[in-house]
């Protein structure tokens, strides 16, 4: 689901192309690995809003440039992407005006609360700037060849930040909800971690 939901922001909803410039707020996360991966492999020069322990993990997958949220503030940086997406939830409206191009498009994918979404959809477009909330929609087969696709040509893996046996499941549900993961977290149903 994390894959789709990255290809549908990048591809769908942002629309993204050779060439175009992205931002990806909440680039280390389960989606945003995801979404690093797809833009670069539709040939996309990227920027990565994440900490500063993610910061290598984002930069082995190939982004272009990254941005540590803990010492400078990715709305302030005084450059404009042709596509913002936010998955940390952390910009406002203002924030993706000021990092779009004209004509841009922002995808928000998440949002920390009611108000917070209800600002993004009531934001619509101004000077050609766009702003779309994005949910996935799993109910259509071509997300996921194209997955497949991406995979197979090695333009699409999948990072693992940590893995937990069955008996430590609550601390794996802890670093998941605080933790800020970069990658996803597997639980090892096996009694043997190894296997």
């Amino acid at each position: 689901m994390a894959s789709v939901t990255a290809l549908q922001a990048v591809r769908d909803t942002a629309a993204v192309k050779k060439g175009q410039s992205i931002i990806i707020n909440g680039a280390s996360g389960g989606v945003g690995i995801f979404a690093v991966q797809i833009a670069k492999a539709y040939g996309a020069v990227v920027t990565a809003v994440c900490s500063t322990k993610s910061i290598p993990v984002v930069r082995e997958l190939g982004t272009d440039f990254t941005i540590d949220y803990s010492k400078e503030n990715a709305a302030c940086i005084g450059r404009q992407f042709d596509a913002v997406i936010d998955i940390a939830a952390t910009l406002s409206v203002k924030d993706y005006r000021r990092l779009l191009k004209p004509g841009g498009i922002c995808a928000v994918i998440g949002f920390s609360t009611i108000g917070h979404m209800l600002s993004y959809n009531f934001a619509g477009k101004r000077d050609g700037k766009k702003i779309k909330l994005c949910s996935a929609d799993n109910k259509n087969g071509d997300e996921l060849l194209e997955i497949n696709r991406l995979a197979e040509s090695g333009q699409l893996k999948v990072v693992i930040d940590s893995r937990y046996p069955l008996n430590n499941a609550a601390e794996a549900l802890h670093r998941a909800e605080s933790g800020h993961p970069a990658g996803k977290i597997i639980i090892n149903i096996a009694e043997d971690d190894n296997e």
